[in-house]
């Protein structure tokens, strides 16, 4: 478990006590081991405490903040409903002291939301507080890394870098919600200083040289340049007069598609917004028959998890998530609108 704890050093006898205080004090009685290092710079502005197993340097780059809670950002990573989804997974009340209670609820919290028990929700519902509104924004931050790394199938142990988060902000089109001076360290360019009291004619500059717009220019080459380059997934070839058509009760034929279906695995989960494992072929909605499968353009990306969950209620997945026709609309719209289905 990683932890920050406040030490207390007697440099003359060479004594360092460690105050873990009640919360940490359990994980020093475990058998096992807990490795105790000096503070890294970007942990410097956290308080003393448990962190999470995994924590992204980025998470407290202030510079990086504003991008990681703007709302297009989060839009880009999945949505507040996804968001909503991930930090309903959390096992635990945020405002954790001995007045919680057993039962957990999600309180939506501007374009937010935090997790609390029964007893804080209850207190809190109506509040709107330092505490709370700095718990809301970790949960966005710490999301959207989380997101990032999902998309550009990055470790769980691997540590985003600027350029990482530069990279996916341009797949996603909101490079231009960077910050200019996260924008210049990506570009390598010196830090933006605004001149203070009277400028020299030579220090004034005739053109915008800003970074952010010399990434949104070269975004635009590279999303061109793909456009030119990209091959569609598959062509979807009309035939105006089909035999069957002339037929009274025509045997209709599955079709079926393993390059279309094996794309679709590769893109993000419908449901939760991981990586995807299967491709879902839409069950109801009077789609299909007994024994037999929809056709291979009726297919949604789903992970394992939200696979076995949809076949096992289907109406309470719909519910959580929405109507599988809807997402099935949307997701090939944006099949048609990538190039992955051309005429």
């Amino acid at each position: 478990m990683r932890m920050l704890l406040t030490p207390y050093v007697q440099q003359d006898l060479g004594i360092v006590i460690l105050k873990p205080g009640s919360e940490l004090l359990p994980n020093f009685r475990r058998t096992q081991r807990i490795l105790i290092c000096n503070e890294p710079e970007y942990l410097q502005q956290v308080n003393s405490g448990p962190l999470p197993d995994i924590v992204q340097n980025l998470a407290f780059n202030h510079a990086l903040t504003p991008f990681l809670i703007n709302s297009d950002v989060i839009l880009a990573a999945g949505g507040k409903s996804q968001l909503i989804n991930a930090i309903s997974g959390r096992k635990c009340c945020q405002v954790s002291d001995e007045d919680c209670h057993h039962q957990l609820t999600t309180l939506n919290y501007g374009n937010s939301a935090i997790r609390l028990c029964w007893h804080h929700d209850n207190k809190m519902r109506e509040w709107s507080t330092p505490v709370l509104d700095e718990l809301a924004r970790r949960n966005i931050i710490e999301w959207v890394l989380e997101r990032i790394s999902s998309d550009l199938r990055i470790p769980e142990d691997h540590q985003l870098s600027i350029h990482e988060v530069c990279w996916w902000s341009v797949l996603k089109s909101v490079s231009d919600r960077l910050p200019e001076d996260i924008a210049r360290q990506v570009l390598n360019l010196p830090k933006n200083s605004l001149p203070g009291g009277e400028m020299k004619e030579a220090d004034i500059t005739p053109f915008d040289d800003r970074a952010v717009p010399v990434i949104e220019e070269m975004a635009v080459m590279a999303r061109e340049g793909w456009e030119q380059l990209d091959k569609p997934v598959i062509k979807l070839v009309g035939d105006a007069e089909p035999p069957q058509s002339y037929m009274l009760k025509p045997k209709l034929i599955r079709w079926e598609c393993e390059q279309y279906t094996r794309w679709v695995k590769t893109q993000p989960c419908c449901g939760c917004g991981a990586t995807a494992d299967d491709p879902h072929h839409v069950i109801g909605h009077g789609l299909g028959g007994m024994g037999t499968k929809v056709h291979d353009l009726f297919v949604l990306p789903l992970c394992r998890r939200c696979h076995g969950e949809i076949h096992a209620d289907t109406k309470a997945w719909e519910e959580r998530h929405d109507n599988q026709l809807t997402l099935l609309f949307r997701f090939l719209n944006r099949a048609l609108g990538i190039g992955a289905l051309r005429k």
